[in-house]
């Protein structure tokens, strides 16, 4: 059910940018700014539940290398963020002694066929 809310919010959220900016309630920059806002929240919160889910069905070995580290809001002014909802970004972390790798060619290698493509350009 998460999953299915997020998706819905997030289209309701992309939908309504759009409609501002075809109005032109903001300045281009602001429109900019919300859409950035918006995938680094709400887009981020859902490209980790969808790359949880991949790892997990696909029973990825070395999954474990890769974690999701929290983000900082930064940007000001906020106009998504009153949502509240966090911002992830994808980090490997080897396992001792491992070589460190670039995280999304990992989650590309990890995943089969498209799908671990699909999910790079997710992110």
């Amino acid at each position: 059910q998460e999953f299915k809310d997020l998706c819905h919010l997030l289209q309701i959220l992309a939908n309504t940018i759009e409609n501002f900016s075809t109005k032109d309630l903001f300045t281009s920059a602001e429109i900019s700014s919300m859409k950035r806002e918006l995938l680094s929240g709400t887009g981020s919160c859902l490209a980790r539940l969808l790359t949880e889910y991949c790892l997990y069905r696909n029973n990825v070995e070395g999954a474990r290398a890769l974690t999701f580290s929290h983000q900082d809001h930064n940007s000001t002014p906020a106009y998504v963020s009153a949502l509240d909802f966090p911002s992830f970004s994808l980090q490997y972390n080897p396992a001792e002694g491992g070589k460190q790798k670039n995280p999304l060619q990992h989650l590309r290698e990890s995943l089969p066929g498209s799908s671990g493509l699909n999910r790079v350009r997710m992110w």
